[in-house]
């Protein structure tokens, strides 16, 4: 539930021993449930303590780590949340964005070279106005090309290139902003940040992109495929190497 209303109360408690129903703070068990308290709906986790909403007649028991708390204070301990929750996932983006940075320029070795640029507008020039650089034509020469072939497959790889470097960059850009934009409204608090782990998006079907089949997706846990073959993704999960999986 979104709003407090006379008869809901918030909760902040830890499990508790079965059978004595001593917090597992106080009585370390093996056996843990959570406590009794009427109409007890959990909604979040976080180690050893759990977030909850119950009856008002539910009763805090501090001494045994179970606490109640205002909608106030549990609007402002989630939002407390945010930045870190945020910063481990822009972490996140930052060292997928390098990893296949790398593996673009990797397999663009000579578009991503001082020279690459150089070579394209030599290319671009060649078939605009016929002007021929003493690169393009030592390059011709030591290929044994034909220049206008040469040109255009010149032109083709550097474009191709520079146009992975843009998409991954948008793409790094869009789930930044979508991290950015994420806040919690007063008012539907326990939902919105119930979607910062539940909101998923379709990404593909894997019987129509081989890569949903691959470890890379499978073995994510932030992934899920339905009987049908549609894969589903965290809506705020960086995952840049499956989303640029499947671009």
């Amino acid at each position: 539930m979104a709003t407090k209303s006379k008869s809901i109360s918030y909760f902040k408690f830890t499990k508790v021993d079965q059978e004595s129903g001593f917090s597992v703070l106080i009585y370390p068990s093996s056996n843990k449930i959570f406590p009794e308290l009427p109409n007890l709906n959990v909604f979040f986790g976080e180690g050893d303590w759990f977030y909850g909403t119950a009856d008002s007649s539910a009763k805090e028991n501090r001494v045994n780590n179970i606490v109640e708390l205002s909608h106030e204070q549990i609007l402002e301990d989630f939002r407390g949340r945010l930045p870190a929750m945020k910063q481990e996932s822009f972490n996140r983006i930052s060292d997928e964005y390098q990893q296949l940075l790398k593996i673009i320029r990797d397999s663009y070795d000579e578009e991503d070279s001082p020279i690459g640029l150089i070579r394209y507008q030599d290319a671009k020039n060649y078939l605009l106005n016929g002007s021929i650089s003493d690169n393009l034509k030592l390059e011709v020469d030591l290929s044994g090309a034909n220049i206008e072939t040469l040109s255009n497959n010149i032109i083709s790889k550097y474009e191709e290139y520079i146009s992975n470097l843009y998409a991954l960059t948008a793409l790094k850009t869009k789930i930044c902003n979508r991290i950015n934009d994420f806040s919690l409204a007063d008012s539907s608090f326990i939902e919105d940040f119930s979607g910062w782990h539940s909101k998923v998006e379709n990404i593909g079907n894997k019987n129509e992109n081989t890569f949903l089949n691959n470890d890379t997706v499978i073995n994510n846990i932030d992934t899920k495929f339905d009987v049908e073959g549609n894969c589903t993704l965290r809506f705020y999960s960086p995952s840049l190497k499956i989303r640029w999986g499947i671009l």
